[in-house]
């Protein structure tokens, strides 16, 4: 069977503009975007990034080296960037962070991360600043795959991440960090599906509060517990005292579990409907209690990834958290 290929020249230089609004984070946000996709014969690329919002603005360069005979895939990577936010929810912080890393795919669609990571940040939480450096090597794996388009019939997710920092390898503190998280997708008739995610993440350290904000702890959101402000559940401190209290401000925790049900209904070619339960908590005592919201939402399969309109509300007897709350987000389950 006689084959035509036509090929096209890629451009050595790539620029893009972005803007995006995020109803829990950001706010309006904008970001620019450099790409030099072919530096050499080896098959080296160049990138750069600026991102401007109200609470948060970054810049990063990257440089990345392809190895072996799936460079897609396996490849040496090297990274820089600043990062300075304030929410104005009693939390502030400048990040400087380098990252080198070592990506390659193994058996079964598995890819894996070797790294070294330096971080110095200026934190300011309950009213008090600290600087602290981190010299952070670990590893990470994960894996994503999904069938059906463009309404999922299966899909899973899993990630884990290990990091260690040591006062003898140039750090300000001890630190022992994981995070594991799971997403499981499954369609039951061609018209019903149920959504489960978890999330878990511990620090083990010598002294939390020279943590970095960023490496804390919070939850809350539409990618957390809908019904609640972006990262809002938390432990809290007043910031007078450095006592715990339920009105002080938030503050970050230890220790991270969410639990995530959700039920779609497709009415329509592109639009489903779905009611979802959240639940989970940031903390640092075993015995503090969990926060749950739910509510219901509505679906449309756009051409980048689902588009989610949900209304949630707290299942709590706080005064603080009572109310209702509207999550908008765009983009794929897996």
């Amino acid at each position: 069977m006689p084959v035509r290929v036509t090929l096209a020249r890629k451009d050595p230089n790539l620029v893009g503009l972005g803007i995006g609004y995020s109803t829990e984070d950001d706010g309006l946000r904008g970001r620019i975007t450099w790409e030099k996709p072919l530096l050499n014969t080896r098959g080296h690329s160049a990138t750069a990034e600026i991102g401007l919002s109200a609470v948060r603005q970054n810049a990063s360069v990257g440089y990345r080296i392809p190895r072996g005979t799936d460079p897609l895939y396996n490849y040496y990577n090297f990274e820089y960037g600043v990062q300075h936010e304030d929410r104005g929810d009693g939390i502030e912080s400048f990040l400087s962070a380098l990252n080198v890393e070592r990506v390659r795919r193994l058996n079964h669609d598995w890819t894996e991360s070797l790294f070294v990571r330096w971080e110095r940040e200026t934190s300011t939480i309950a009213d008090v600043e600290r600087t602290t450096d981190l010299v952070l090597p670990g590893v990470s794996y994960g894996r994503s795959r999904s069938k059906g388009r463009p309404f999922l019939s299966w899909g899973q997710s899993t990630s884990f991440e290990l990091l260690y920092g040591s006062r003898e390898l140039l750090s300000t503190i001890d630190l022992l960090k994981s995070t594991v998280s799971f997403k499981y997708l499954r369609a039951v008739t061609p018209r019903n599906a149920f959504i489960l995610s978890l999330q878990y993440g511990a620090i083990s350290t010598n002294d939390f509060s020279r943590v970095p904000a960023s490496q804390r702890f919070f939850a809350g959101g539409d990618r957390s517990i809908r019904g609640y402000k972006y990262r809002d559940v938390s432990p809290r401190e007043n910031g007078e005292d450095g006592e715990e209290d339920e009105d002080g401000e938030a503050i970050g925790g230890r220790y991270l579990e969410i639990l995530n049900l959700e039920y779609n209904y497709r009415f329509l070619d592109r639009w489903s409907a779905a009611l979802f339960v959240d639940a989970g908590r940031a903390f640092n005592e075993f015995d503090r209690a969990y926060s749950a919201g739910a509510g219901a939402g509505i679906r449309w399969q756009s051409p980048v990834g689902p588009f989610r309109l949900d209304v949630a509300t707290p299942i709590d007897d706080s005064d603080r958290n009572r109310g209702v709350r509207v999550h908008i987000s765009l983009g794929p389950d897996f």
